[in-house]
């Protein structure tokens, strides 16, 4: 399907092939909504976040995808990491930040 909404402050992170859209806020309301897609057309609803997150740092390493910090949606910086295997199965807390972030880039090569 479709996004159902337009939104901003997203992630998207490239896990193995497959494009993942994480979190992001229409500006009224804030997500913990994930979508993958194989095209960039279609979208499917995966496993949500454990809570919304705008503009968190998102990687893929090692088939996991790991979240680190973002915007809460009272706008305030977290320090939380949460990952999850490529396959979906359920996110799991592994660990925080030495201190909030948002807007934060995280590269793995």
């Amino acid at each position: 399907g479709t996004l159902p909404r337009a939104i901003s402050g997203a992630s998207i992170e490239n896990v193995n092939g497959m494009l993942w859209l994480l979190g992001g806020t229409d500006k009224t309301n804030y997500y913990s909504d994930v979508y993958i897609s194989g095209d960039a057309i279609l979208w499917n609803p995966a496993k949500a976040l454990p809570a919304a997150r705008v503009l968190p740092a998102v990687i893929s390493f090692g088939g996991v995808v790991w979240v680190m910090g973002g915007l809460d949606s009272d706008l305030n910086g977290t320090s939380t990491v949460w990952a999850i295997g490529a396959e979906n199965s359920a996110w799991t807390s592994v660990g925080t930040l030495p201190a909030p972030r948002a807007a934060a880039a995280a590269v793995a090569f």
